[in-house]
């Protein structure tokens, strides 16, 4: 569990996990199962406490990144195995003062193991990846 997760440190000094892999071995066959996960968790350091959430759409190798006004989107990522991801074009938005989140317009094409980032003016760009058939040379440019 936690294999191509993602965190972010929200302005209020918690942190948010997002999805990643649960990986079990069967002992027996040595046979490695993986899955991805629909859950997220926060951690808040003062307490020392996790809250478990539920996302809308299980995911791994995504991108979150936290917008000018706090909340966190989540972008693509991969559904499927570790040795076959499916690439999916989902974006999911994470409000911290609800610790809700929502599905938005999704991407344009599907898009895995990619960087995103947040620009001065709050645009946020995602580069590089792999779509379902190879890696990707597109850049995505999305504004909420």
């Amino acid at each position: 569990t936690g294999h191509h997760f993602n965190q972010v440190t929200l302005a209020n000094g918690r942190v948010l996990m997002t999805g990643g892999l649960s990986a079990s071995v069967n002992l027996a066959t040595l046979a490695l199962t993986t899955t991805p996960l629909g859950t997220a968790c926060v951690y808040d350091q003062p307490t020392n406490t996790w809250t478990s959430l539920t996302m809308p759409v299980a995911r791994s190798l995504h991108s979150a990144t936290r917008l000018p006004d706090g909340r966190v989107v989540l972008c693509g990522g991969a559904q499927g195995t570790i040795d076959l991801p499916v690439p999916i074009a989902d974006v999911t938005l994470f409000d911290p003062a609800t610790n809700g989140f929502s599905v938005s317009t999704p991407l344009p094409a599907p898009r895995a193991a990619h960087a995103g980032m947040l620009l001065p003016d709050g645009t946020v760009v995602l580069l590089g990846g792999q779509d379902p058939v190879a890696t990707t040379a597109t850049i995505e440019l999305l504004r909420f």
